[in-house]
């Protein structure tokens, strides 16, 4: 139990990593492009605007010495070698100088230098003093409707002089070599997580595979050790049916053994009585102290046949409340006891109530309250000598150990 216990724990927290796993596998792809990388992007194109505006303040810094705002002729020659320089072999790829107007009064390529802006983003956002980016891909246009050869980020830098825009500053950073490295390092880091959640999946897989195996092979164990188990309780009732019937066979021998044995110490007894005394009525009463006795009957009596007559005759009773039968004087046929005596037969009354017609030789009867009644014909050498009444206040059945005395 234990072990299946274990098996289940097991199963259950292998099949949870299965489903993260596949959480992890689905989510990381959808999570990676539109949270993941949007956010580098942003944070790169931050970066550079920051940057951007750093360049822009410290040119400005350089260009207003002596100047209330940026015009033509305030660029010399020597600044204009050095914003060139800062072009040549760094990401800063291209600056532009715009007057208040808006009119360009230097760029580093010398075509757009006279051209002015018009743009209404440069005088509601620029001249208010706010910075203005905007992230340009490869062959689309600028801000200022120029196809742009490669990945850049333009950026509009306000110069202010006393909170008054005295002019600007279009900075174009180059972004493919930052990006590249960007989109390296996030398919990198995808492809880690993807490999490690793959991974991972696929050790969770195994492991089902294993513990489901294992699960089978139990199932099989436990069906096997419950065959053995219902066939061992099979044979055990098998056993204990044979063990009952043995010992109700024994019991049953036993119980002829202490009958035969009750028999033979009646006999012996009678015998006895009959040896130690010539009167009948002695030996008959001695004989009934053993039938009531052995048989736990409530009353008896006998009615001996005279020959001459051939009436059953009362002789001696036993266990009676009154002299209810003590006058009996039966013809053959006559009554229950006369029935015995000429069909030679044991007659069996279950209720005396229902069949009280046999009895009307006595209005005391009623009074005995018999219900079972037993008429046992007495038979020697083939003739009947006469009649043995059993009678009990309860239902009885013995009729197998009435026929013996018969």
């Amino acid at each position: 139990m234990i072990q299946r216990n274990k098996l289940m724990i097991k199963s259950n927290f292998l099949k949870s990593i299965l489903i993260i796993s596949l959480v992890a596998i689905t989510i990381l792809p959808v999570y990676t492009s539109l949270f993941l990388y949007p956010s580098f992007k942003k944070l790169l194109t931050e970066n550079t605007e920051e940057e951007a505006v750093r360049v822009g303040t410290y040119l400005g810094s350089m260009l207003l010495t002596g100047e209330s705002e940026l015009k033509r002729g305030s660029i010399s020659a020597n600044i204009a070698d050095e914003l060139k320089e800062l072009t040549k072999g760094s990401s800063l790829v291209k600056i532009k100088v715009f007057s208040p107007s808006g009119e360009i009064i230097f760029s580093t390529d010398h075509k757009d230098i006279g051209k002015i802006n018009k743009k209404s983003y440069f005088q509601k956002i620029v001249a208010k003093g706010n910075t203005y980016t905007k992230v340009v891909k490869k062959d689309t246009k600028s801000l200022e409707d120029q196809i742009i050869t490669s990945d850049v980020i333009e950026t509009y830098v306000p110069v202010m002089n006393n909170e008054k825009f005295v002019g600007a500053f279009e900075i174009y950073y180059d972004t493919a070599t930052r990006k590249e490295k960007l989109d390296k390092l996030v398919i990198g880091s995808s492809a880690i997580v993807f490999t490690v959640a793959l991974s991972l999946l696929a050790a969770v897989i195994l492991c089902s595979i294993r513990v489901n195996r294992a699960t089978i092979e139990r199932n099989r164990a436990e069906e096997k050790l419950r065959q053995h188990h219902n066939k061992l309780e099979e044979l055990v009732q098998e056993r204990t049916k044979e063990l009952q019937q043995e010992i109700t066979e024994r019991k049953g021998a036993e119980q002829m053994i202490q009958l035969q044995l009750k028999r033979l110490n009646v006999l012996h007894s009678i015998d006895r009585a009959i040896t130690a005394s010539l009167d009948l009525r002695v030996t008959l009463d001695i004989l009934l102290d053993q039938v009531t006795t052995q048989l736990n009957i409530d009353a008896a009596t006998i009615l001996l046949l005279n020959q001459q007559t051939h009436i059953l005759e009362y002789v001696v009773s036993k266990g009676f409340r009154t002299n209810a039968l003590k006058y009996t004087r039966l013809r053959l046929g006559e009554s229950n006891a006369g029935r015995a005596a000429i069909e030679r037969r044991i007659v069996i009354i279950p209720d005396l109530k229902e069949e009280i017609d046999g009895f009307v030789r006595s209005e005391l009867f009623t009074n005995e309250d018999f219900i079972t009644y037993f008429a046992v014909p007495l038979i020697a050498k083939g003739q009947v000598k006469g009649v043995l009444e059993l009678f009990h206040r309860a239902p009885r059945r013995f009729r197998t150990r009435l026929a013996g005395i018969s």
